[in-house]
């Protein structure tokens, strides 16, 4: 199949209409009319059906499509690489973020990485098993998460450079807001509970059985809305301290003392050990453990 065409699909799907991708391709209505009929010949069947409001895919065209936006990724991603070499910059490094780390400790290393790094860097953020499960297909080159993650660790080096745990926080309007006595795990149990970061494996050493009830709402990924809940709610979840300290959206009023013993939750680098040997990936490794220890020794807490 000629990639050009696939490319052409994916237009067309993308607009739903062959008159706004052909103004998308610069090239005219019956140029992609005879692309279609080409490809449904390879096909042996329809990949567009007409609508009252343009075309839509059929099932094998919508997959074609997914293959031609990719080629034409894959493509635009070249002329990139291209440009960043004739402006002398090196290859190309992907870091993966955890959703905490990137929201606020991160933020010192980024100008840094302006002026020092001579590869162009490509952050990515998700969940930890979903950057590990990256890291481990060679989507990624490095990866910041917490120490402790279900995804698979095979062929990888993990490095802790950053030190944490995990402490309970409550939402503004919770009857525990501000309160510095310590508190009895009991008390919590009746409160409404809220789980972050279900999917990461911060579960797995912490026996909430004994001061939480059941999660009222479990959130996955991001953590802007957990920050927000506790900004304008009476919601009690548990979260890294220090890493969420440095995202400057709470403050001490909203952490408690809990008399429990809650789990360390320490960040690690992870680097595969295909990478252990790249000059670009190992440079850029090194300038984020250098920055992470430093700020572990800064850092509140």
């Amino acid at each position: 199949m000629d990639p050009r065409l696939l490319k052409q699909l994916a237009v067309i799907v993308k607009y739903g209409s062959l008159s706004r991708a052909a103004e998308r391709l610069h090239v005219t209505q019956p140029t992609l009319t005879r692309a279609i009929q080409t490809i449904e010949q390879k096909v042996g069947g329809a990949v567009l059906v007409r609508t009252s409001n343009g075309v839509r895919p059929t099932e094998i065209g919508a997959r074609l499509a997914e293959v031609g936006q990719r080629i034409d990724d894959y493509a635009e991603h070249s002329n990139t690489l291209i440009e960043q070499w004739k402006h002398g910059l090196g290859g190309e490094v992907r870091v993966g973020v955890g959703p905490l780390i990137a929201l606020g400790a991160i933020n010192g290393y980024f100008t840094e990485a302006i002026s020092n790094s001579s590869s162009v860097i490509h952050f990515v953020t998700a969940t930890a098993s979903t950057l590990i499960s990256q890291l481990n297909a060679g989507e990624l080159d490095l990866v910041l998460t917490p120490v402790n993650t279900d995804a698979i660790q095979d062929n990888l080096k993990r490095e802790v450079i950053y030190h944490d745990e995990l402490r309970i926080f409550a939402g503004i309007k919770s009857p525990f807001y501000g309160c510095e006595a310590p508190i009895e795990p009991e008390k919590l149990k009746s409160q409404p509970w809220i789980a972050s970061g279900a999917s990461s494996g911060i579960f797995d050493a912490l026996d909430t059985g004994r001061f939480s009830g059941p999660a009222r709402m479990i959130f996955t990924g991001g953590i802007d809305m957990v920050i927000s809940l506790l900004q304008q709610s009476d919601v009690v979840v548990t979260l890294p301290y220090r890493l969420t300290m440095l995202s400057n959206r709470l403050d001490s009023r909203h952490v408690l003392n809990v008399n429990t013993l809650l789990p360390k939750r320490d960040v690690a680098l992870w680097i595969p050990l295909r990478n252990l040997e790249h000059p670009y990936v190992m440079e850029v490794a090194e300038n984020l453990k250098r920055y992470f220890q430093g700020l572990d020794e800064t850092a509140v807490g």
